[in-house]
């Protein structure tokens, strides 16, 4: 099982162009958190979860989520290595513990100096 971002979702697993509307149609929705696309036989199916199932249905090859995991929002690995940083890691160290470039970390460390940056998604607040 694979989790996809929604434009993966929708053109990677070989839906019928009236299934991709549908997908995009109630990946809109809000209380929409997860889609999961699975096999009855050799039927491609999709089914929408307002909130995680403690199991994936039987034969579910991917899935997509909203930004979410447990009501927290995902942060990307540059955002996860910067809350590293935070807690006095070298941006070196981060990056090598993240997986990502060590400039990568580096730009983003400076682009946030001096502006405000939100508590939750550690993002600059415009």
């Amino acid at each position: 099982m694979k989790e996809l971002t929604l434009h993966q979702f929708v053109i990677g697993l070989g839906w019928t162009e009236s299934m991709k509307n549908k997908i995009i149609e109630t990946s809109d929705n809000k209380d929409v958190m997860h889609i999961a696309a699975f096999k009855i036989g050799d039927k491609l199916v999709a089914s929408a979860f307002s909130e995680k199932p403690e199991e994936w249905p039987e034969n579910t090859i991917a899935i997509w989520s909203r930004n979410t995991v447990r009501g927290e929002i995902k942060k990307s690995k540059t955002m996860e290595a910067l809350d590293l940083v935070d807690e006095g890691m070298t941006r070196y160290a981060a990056a090598k513990q993240i997986g990502i470039s060590e400039s990568a970390v580096h730009r983003a460390w400076h682009r946030r100096q001096g502006k405000a940056i939100c508590p939750t998604c550690n993002q600059i607040i415009p």
